[in-house]
């Protein structure tokens, strides 16, 4: 896996993250391990310098900062460039 490959996977988790504000939904939904989602989370997390998400009670919780970006992330995942061609 490349730089790129990682750096999509992790957006994909990402905005899975933000959608579902839950690890185990997001788990389900991308059919990844609770190890694998929280060594995502905190790669995410070291990468923009900032909590993103945080849990409070029993749902995460988005920062400020995952805010901002999360509808850039959001529009850059359905843009052309990240699709799949069959």
């Amino acid at each position: 896996m490349n730089l790129h490959e990682e750096a999509l996977i992790l957006l994909v988790i990402f905005e899975t993250l933000i959608e579902t504000r839950s690890v185990s939904k997001a788990n389900e939904r991308l059919n990844l391990s609770q190890l694998s989602m929280s060594n995502a989370l905190a790669r995410l997390c070291k990468a923009f310098g900032d909590p993103m998400l945080v849990r409070v009670k029993n749902k995460m919780v988005p920062m400020a900062n995952a805010l901002r970006i999360a509808a850039s992330v959001h529009e850059d995942l359905g843009s052309p460039r990240f699709q799949c061609n069959k």
